[in-house]
C-alpha cells in the first residue's frame, strides 16, 4: 500500500483511524519478515524510521518544523521500527531454542556453549556463532541476534513461556 494514497484519502478521520491505518496498511507491510532482512546499516534503518516519522505528522496533522517528532511518537506510543524489530528477533531466537518453532537452532549455526560465564547478571546458556570473514553475514540474523541474547540477563533468557520473554524485553528494553 502506498503511503500517500491514505495521506489524501484519510485526511478528515480522527486521529485513532488515522493510526490505526499506519500500523496495520503500512507499518505492517514494513514489518514483514522483518526478522530475516532486519537492516544492520544506519542510512537503511532512518530510510524505514524516516517514514514512521512522516506518519506521525500525518496522524496529529502537525507539519510545523518547531514540533518535535519524537514527542509525536512519543504521543502516539510508536516506538521505533528498529527496536520493534529487534524485539522480534530475539523472541524468534528464545523461540529456535525453546523448540516452539521448527527451526533447529543448528540450521541457524548456532550452538550452546558449554563454557561457564562469569558475573552477576551473566547468561548461563552463551551461544557459540560460526565466525565469518564476510560482511554480510557478520550481521545475519543468528549472529547479530546471538550477540543480542547473550548480552541479556538471565532471567530474560530463563522466560518461562515466550509471551513472557517478550514482555520482559518490551518492558526492561532489549539488549
Amino acid at each position: 500500500m502506498e503511503v500517500g494514497f491514505h495521506q489524501a484519502n484519510l485526511r478528515a478521520v480522527p486521529v485513532d483511524c488515522k493510526k490505526l491505518a499506519f500500523v496495520t496498511l503500512v507499518r505492517s507491510g514494513m514489518e514483514y519478515a522483518s526478522i530475516i532482512w532486519d537492516p544492520y546499516s544506519k542510512q537503511d534503518s532512518n530510510k524505514l524510521e524516516k517514514i514512521q516519522r512522516s506518519a506521525a505528522r500525518w496522524i496529529l496533522s502537525s507539519y510545523s518544523r518547531k514540533t518535535s517528532v519524537t514527542a509525536l511518537l512519543h504521543r502516539l506510543q510508536l516506538e521505533s521500527l528498529a527496536e520493534r524489530r529487534r524485539v522480534q528477533r530475539l523472541a524468534f531466537m528464545y523461540k529456535i531454542l525453546n523448540d516452539l518453532v521448527a527451526v533447529p537452532p543448528a540450521s541457524v549455526d548456532l550452538v550452546l556453549s558449554s563454557r561457564p560465564t562469569r558475573g552477576i547478571n551473566a547468561n548461563q546458556q552463551k551461544l557459540v556463532t560460526v565466525r565469518s570473514s564476510t560482511e554480510p553475514y557478520r550481521h545475519s540474523f543468528s549472529i547479530r541476534t546471538a550477540q543480542d541474547l547473550n548480552s541479556s540477563p538471565q532471567s530474560f533468557v530463563a522466560a518461562d513461556s515466550s509471551a513472557q520473554f517478550k514482555c520482559q524485553l518490551v518492558r526492561n528494553g532489549a539488549p
